[in-house]
């Protein structure tokens, strides 16, 4: 049997990913598990449901197909089980099984991230293939879905009309589309009636006066049967603009965007204020390249993280206002808002909640502002996974922005957000914009505006007193050490000494030149810090005390000042080592101030203290400092 050819004409297509023909085809040397391998993206690409996956049934019930496979019955699905089994082996298919009554069902996804992610929620339970199995494809009779289908009856299928139609069968689909062109049919033919030549109802959509539609709104083209337009509706040039502005005011109540509709990338200072650190000023350009590629391609995830008000949100309106002038379909909501209109959802006559939550995580394009700000209740966090597992799933694009690092997330989400293939985090170090006089960007818990004046250029080495030559070369060697340190931060760094010895203000140096660098650490005093987390235990704290202190245990440098100046109780004890503990353990840049002598700290700190490869001790041993110069 010979292949006679492709015909002529428009043909449909199936989706294969390059990768295949570069990485996968070369290393196939099996005729079964190639054919299983395309028969399966094939598969795919036809199938409808939100998760897409594959049974052995996908395969045997198609006889086209099966035919291929071997001479009899038991020889084909013999073929297909090794097929399957060495697609399997090679990695192209996850398989996983789910109870079915009292047996089990194996199911195969592709090895993807959202292939992935879709094994790892069958197996902790919290999905499952619905009971009433979808309709299976075939090679003899390729069943359109319902985009298809309204594309070969109608036309373009625009964003918006997509996601309207999104929740219809194929069958209501037929019905509305034979609504749809009875009722065409029906004003096509009083359009051309020789007894009216001109529209006079005003419920028509078009232009009264149009000499195209004649008011109808609609054209169809004379072409042959078998033409590819043949049938299809066109919307009349007289309705463009006003198409246009109905999509635009549409998805802007849609996207609760009215009051933001002034935020764009014309008017973003992609360079900051005068007067930022060049780091500062770098990410922020970063961040604003990003938002604008993003707006682009609408491609992946973006996650822009930073500061209150260092512009995470006016780039994430911006891209908004960009895609919605283009007609996508965008939902830009804070968090909390979000979560509300679900609550609201049970009591609402107009809409149930399901429909509610479809709606929001189905949207073309969804941007959640102030992630992490939410109140994180079991079922907040429960609804926030299950639409950020859809769209990672289902590859739908999405803008997160959040003042929180990805540590103080939940893991489920935190897990996904750290997929390198799908999201691109970029993080802002800009201070708060609102705050003009503030510029420094320095966290609430940070004391270091109170030794803005503590600079290495004002810092005296003390060389009109009488100290002794030993203790004048350790207060220089320090003095060098530090402004070392500042240029470069790596490892800890501890300061040694009694009383206005000079440590403080050699850490507060090292603080200031980076903030100036436009990378503010936290500086803040161990008693201060035992305070900030004491007081997340109020019940009216804003902030929870895990958000706390992960917030003081991953800040990229941090100065603790008078370590061994706090009321050293059992739990301030344990506070203090997780703290060493952590940072020891992640290498993170850390220097310490303290009076005590190294006998005198936990011996659990003072073994990470005493490891040569991470931390370097500076002993000040001069007299108190006085005055002068």
């Amino acid at each position: 049997m010979t292949f006679k050819g492709f015909p002529p004409g428009k043909i449909t297509t199936t989706r294969i990913p390059s990768l295949f023909f570069k990485d996968l085809l070369p290393q196939i040397d099996d005729l079964d598990e190639l054919k299983v391998t395309l028969y399966g993206l094939w598969q795919i690409n036809h199938l409808e449901g939100e998760v897409r996956y594959l049974k052995v049934e996908n395969f045997t019930a198609d006889p086209e197909f099966m035919a291929g496979m071997g001479a009899t019955p038991a020889a084909q699905l013999a073929a297909v089980r090794s097929g399957l089994e060495r697609a399997v082996t090679r990695g192209t298919l996850l398989r996983t099984s789910v109870p079915r009554g009292e047996n089990t069902l194996e199911i195969y996804f592709f090895n993807t991230p959202r292939g992935q992610a879709a094994v790892q929620s069958v197996e902790d339970g919290s999905w499952r293939p619905s009971d009433g199995d979808l309709p299976t494809p075939t090679l003899s009779l390729e069943q359109p879905n319902i985009f298809q289908l309204y594309e070969e009856n109608i036309g373009p299928l625009t964003p918006l009309i997509a996601d309207t139609q999104a929740g219809r069968t194929v069958e209501e689909m037929k019905d509305k589309i034979e609504d749809i062109l009875k009722k065409t049919a029906g004003d096509i033919s009083k359009m051309n009636s020789q007894n009216s030549s001109r529209i006079d109802d005003s419920s028509y959509p078009g232009d009264p006066n149009c000499k195209i539609c004649g008011g109808v709104g609609y054209l169809r083209q004379d072409l042959p049967i078998g033409h590819p337009d043949f049938g299809k509706l066109q919307v009349c040039v007289c309705r463009e603009a006003q198409i246009k502005k109905q999509a635009r005011d549409g998805l802007y109540k849609l996207s609760s965007l009215e009051e933001l509709s002034h935020l764009t990338f014309e008017n973003f200072e992609p360079q900051g204020q005068i007067g930022l650190g060049p780091a500062q000023a770098a990410s922020l350009e970063r961040a604003f390249n990003h938002a604008q590629q993003f707006a682009r391609t609408l491609d992946g995830w973006l996650v822009l993280q930073g500061p209150y008000g260092c512009g995470k949100t006016h780039l994430a309106a911006a891209v908004a206002n960009f895609v919605v002038d283009y007609g996508v379909p965008t939902l830009f909501l804070t968090v909390p808002d979000l979560l509300d209109n679900l609550r609201f959802a049970y009591n609402n006559p107009d809409s149930t909640f399901e429909e509610r939550f479809e709606a929001i995580r189905r949207s073309q394009l969804l941007i959640m502002d102030d992630f992490g700000t939410e109140n994180a209740t079991p079922w907040a966090q429960e609804k926030l996974f299950q639409i950020l597992n859809y769209r990672y799933i289902n590859n739908l694009p999405l803008l997160i922005t959040t003042n929180l690092s990805l540590n103080q997330l939940e893991g489920r989400i935190r897990s996904r957000l750290q997929d390198p293939e799908l999201v691109n985090l970029v993080r802002i170090l800009a201070p708060d914009y609102r705050r003009p006089m503030d510029d420094t960007g320095h966290s609430e818990l940070s004391s270091l505006n109170l030794l803005g004046e503590s600079t290495f250029g004002n810092f005296s080495l003390r060389k009109n007193e009488n100290l002794e030559k030993e203790e004048h070369k350790k207060l220089e060697s320090a003095f060098i050490a530090a402004q070392k340190y500042a240029e470069k931060p790596q490892g800890w760094m501890v300061l040694q000494g009694g009383y206005a010895s000079g440590k403080t203000h050699l850490a507060a140096a090292i603080a200031n030149y980076r903030s100036a660098e436009g990378i503010p650490p936290l500086f803040i005093m161990v008693p201060d810090l035992m305070d900030h987390l004491r007081a997340t235990f109020n019940p009216n704290s804003t902030v929870s005390y895990d958000r706390r202190f992960d917030e003081i245990k991953t800040t990229p440098l941090l100065v603790l000042d008078d370590l061994g100046t706090e009321s050293m109780t059992p739990w301030v004890k344990e506070k203090l080592y997780q703290l060493f503990n952590y940072r020891y353990n992640a290498s993170l840049p850390t220097v310490i101030t303290t009076t005590d002598k190294l006998s005198e700290i936990d011996p659990r700190i003072r073994s990470r203290i005493l490891d040569r490869r991470i931390c370097r001790i500076y002993a000040i041993t001069v007299p108190p400092y006085r005055g002068g110069r």
